[in-house]
């Protein structure tokens, strides 16, 4: 049975993108199909290539050349590509759009079945209220880290404040709606719909996993949202989307799911943990930048013989390696006191005055009495009196 209905598929595929989704799609509905590979740039952006085949240059685009039409329909938007693919190549794989109707209330209002509401939600849910957080998330990282390096503690807090006072709970409130959509899905299914998998978990895939990259690594979000990072690895195990992982690797030599996005989202503030407070012990230095690493080896050297320089007393009952011990819930807040740095009026008022107010005073001192002072000393030639 020819699937295709004779008509040419094309799926322009841009890495770390969307566009695996369609991939994926295309294998489960078992269709013929020719794939063209794009590369990102060095700015993470799409290649200006993709420009030829849309107005917008995104991915995914797909092009379909039907039986005797004179020129291709090219469909781009992931929702609008897998809606028009399943509405006229599902024969191989029917499931993917639950039934819509209970038996008897066919055309009624009302009358849908569940799994076929929550198939008609979730295609618009990814991208109207998911996707958009995880793209803010992913642009609010690089503000983090622009550079030239000198503003990058500016950029800091600005990405910090972003995060903290509307990124982080928009992402968790998601990450927490998915969960108990999960829990429960109709007739206890694996699936956001039910049982079976529906071009709705097609969608939820790319966003899904890539919050298990970043989000669901740490074990605390794992024990959250643990049905969440069941689904994940439900859906990479796939058959069809091990398919599509397959085909890119054959061509490409790897495949990677999505953009890498920063690997511990707290970095900046651990870094201050060590290097600002001084709260440093050489034997368990943080090995993520030079200064640890060149640190921790000269205090070797200093110290002669060992391998270490020894702790004053005090801090090692405060680290917990001298009787007594402190709690459990002391040693973890220690260990841990960088996740729990909060915004507070104290660090705004130190901050303002060192970074603003002081500046500001010297900067106008400086432009208030320029000129007024002579500051030079006596040089060769000068008499005495002169001077």
């Amino acid at each position: 049975m020819d699937n295709n209905q004779g008509c040419k598929i094309t799926l322009y595929w841009l890495e770390q993108s969307r566009s695996h989704r369609i991939l994926w799609l295309l294998e489960e509905l078992k269709l013929e199909y020719e794939l063209k590979i794009f590369k990102r740039r060095a700015d993470k952006l799409a290649p200006a290539e993709l420009k030829e085949v849309h107005p917008l240059g995104k991915s995914p685009v797909i092009t379909i050349q039907a039986p005797g039409a004179t020129k291709p329909l090219v469909l781009a938007e992931s929702g609008a590509i897998v809606e028009y693919l399943c509405d006229h190549f599902s024969s191989a794989r029917p499931t993917l759009v639950p039934q819509r109707y209970t038996p008897g209330s066919e055309g009624k209002v009302g009358g849908e079945t569940e799994e076929w509401m929550r198939y008609r939600y979730f295609m618009h849910y990814v991208e109207g209220s998911l996707m958009p957080f995880l793209v803010m998330t992913l642009v609010n990282d690089s503000i983090r880290n622009a550079p030239p390096f000198f503003v990058r503690p500016i950029t800091s807090i600005v990405a910090s404040q972003v995060e903290n006072q509307f990124l982080t709970r928009n992402v968790e409130g998601n990450l927490a709606f998915l969960e108990d959509q999960l829990r429960t899905s109709p007739e206890g299914g694996q699936y956001i719909c039910g049982k079976e998998l529906t071009a709705a978990d097609i969608l939820l895939s790319f966003p899904v996993i890539a919050v298990t990259m970043r989000v669901l690594k740490e074990e605390k979000n794992k024990e959250r949202y643990p049905l969440l990072v069941e689904y994940a690895n439900r859906l990479e195990r796939n058959e069809g989307y091990q398919r599509a992982v397959k085909k890119i690797e054959e061509i490409e030599g790897k495949f990677s799911a999505s953009i890498r996005l920063r690997t511990k989202p707290d970095y900046i503030i651990q870094l201050i943990h060590h290097h600002v407070t001084f709260n440093f012990n050489p034997g368990d230095a943080c090995k993520r930048c030079r200064f640890c690493v060149y640190a921790s080896s000269l205090s070797a050297t200093m110290a002669g013989p060992s391998k270490s320089l020894v702790l004053d007393p005090a801090l090692q009952k405060y680290y917990g390696t001298l009787p007594p011990t402190p709690s459990p819930k002391i040693q973890e807040l220690n260990a841990n006191r960088y996740k729990y740095w909060r915004w507070t009026p104290r660090h705004a008022m130190i901050s303002f005055v060192y970074m603003g107010l002081i500046p500001g005073v010297l900067g106008y001192v400086a432009y208030k009495y320029e000129g007024q002072f002579e500051f030079r000393g006596k040089r060769r030639g000068d008499s005495i009196a002169e001077w």
